[in-house]
Formats: structure tokens, sequence, C-alpha cells
């Protein structure tokens, strides 16, 4: 069954609609409510800890809708299958105040020195690995070179995950990573958690990577893209056109 992410971190109602939804909806506490929906439509909740005693104003309208109102607050992901029904719904934190997008410091250069614009948007191409998505990115090494990797897009994963063997390749001294036990989908494991110098999306760089290196073995297949470079961004992945779409979100 395909599955396709859903970026709802960017819908934004006008002070007119949000007048109109509290004249005709009732206010309601955000985690009752998507609790509710989760419970009768059948999908997970994961991030709900986020939610706090938030409040809402909640209409009528399709599952969809009322969710994407429901977390307009907040920072998140809706993961759908192939026939549009909900099956995820992942929190990711609570927006920044304001709700103006920021560029991220994506090329080496303070925040003072890039435009304004609007938000950065990275989109990079994807293979199926059977249900989930993989991305070719660089990783910058010591010496300043990049070494090119496929890693599986993985927003389980707290942090990028990389083979240990990498870590040589990329130049990391080993006595400034610290040993720590994590967690993943094959159990409890043994890490080496260090900070890469630099990322590389497409043409967008981003610094002080967090990472995880674990035995080859025990990774099983290739690494994960997890949340210290995706929790950045609000994503897209869009399975018909093969991409991932990543678009810097409010600090």
């Amino acid at each position: 069954m395909n599955k396709r992410l859903i970026s709802s971190g960017f819908v934004s109602l006008s002070a007119t609609v949000k007048v109109a939804v509290c004249l005709a909806g009732h206010q309601v506490m955000v985690f009752d409510e998507l609790d509710k929906m989760a419970t009768t439509d059948g999908f997970v909740i994961d991030g709900s800890a986020h939610l706090g005693d938030a409040q809402a104003w909640i209409d009528g309208g399709d599952i969809y809708s009322r969710v994407r109102i429901l977390l307009d607050g907040f920072d998140h992901i809706i993961l759908q299958d192939g026939n549009g029904k909900i099956s995820r719904v992942i929190i990711l934190g609570q927006k920044g105040a304001g709700g103006e997008f920021q560029h991220q410091n994506l090329d080496g250069r303070g925040a003072e020195d890039v435009p304004h614009e609007g938000p950065v948007q990275i989109i990079l191409e994807t293979s199926r690995i059977g249900n989930q998505h993989s991305v070719e990115i660089s990783i910058e090494t010591r010496k300043k070179t990049r070494l090119n990797q496929s890693l599986i897009v993985d927003t389980g994963a707290t942090l990028v995950v990389l083979p240990k063997s990498l870590r040589n390749e990329l130049g990391l001294d080993g006595s400034k990573l610290e040993q720590r036990e994590i967690q993943t989908a094959n159990g409890k494991v043994n890490a080496l958690i260090g900070v890469l110098p630099g990322v590389w999306l497409a043409d967008h760089r981003l610094d002080d990577v967090e990472v995880a290196f674990i035995e080859d073995e025990k990774l099983g297949g290739p690494g994960l893209l997890g949340m210290s470079v995706l929790g950045r961004y609000q994503m897209t992945i869009d399975d018909s056109a093969h991409r991932l779409i990543l678009t810097s979100k409010s600090d």
C-alpha cells in the first residue's frame, strides 16, 4: 500500500475565516478531540505530549480538514494511505511565535546575510525500497570533500543514522564521539554519537547535524535520514512524482 506524507504546517486561515469558524463551531481541547478522532477513524498519533492544554475552535467538515484546523498551531505531518485515509499524525512541536518563516542557516552564512524572501524549499528525488523512501545526500568530510550516501527517510529516527564503517571515511575523531545506547526498530543497540560538520541536501548545506554510528550488521541496510535533519523542515513525500519536498519552517 502506497503512503504519502502531507505537509500541513503552512496552512493558515485568514482572520475572517477564523472568526467564522469560531462563530459556527465550538472550542475543544486539542488532545481530547484528536484522540477521539484517532479512535473513531483508526489512525495513530505520535508526539501528542506536545499538545499540552492547547484548545482550538472546530467546526464540521471531513476528518482531514478537522485535523488540520486542530493542529494549525503546531508543526506536524499527516500520513495518508493510497486511498487518502489518515493512518498516522506526527506532531513535531509548537510553531514559533509570529508564524513567519525564517531561513535556516543552510550555506554557512549568518542569518543576517541570508535574504528573507520566503521559505527555503529543497526538492530531492526519491527511490522506493519496499514501502520506504530513499534519497541521495552528501556528507561533508573533515577534509571538506563530499561523500554521497543513500539514506532512508525515517521520521521515527531521532538522529541521522550511519554505518560505523563510514566514520573513518568522514575523518571523525573517535575519541570525540559519545557512546550511548539507542532504541532501533530491531531493539536497543550501542551507538557512537557525534556531529557531522556538514550535510548537503542538493545545493543546501546544513551545519552541525547530530549523527549516530552503529555497527553495520546491526544497521542491516542503508543509513537513516532522521529528525536531526527532517525536524528542521516541513516535509512532503510525493509518491507519484518520486520526490521529497522540504520547506523551511518558522523558528
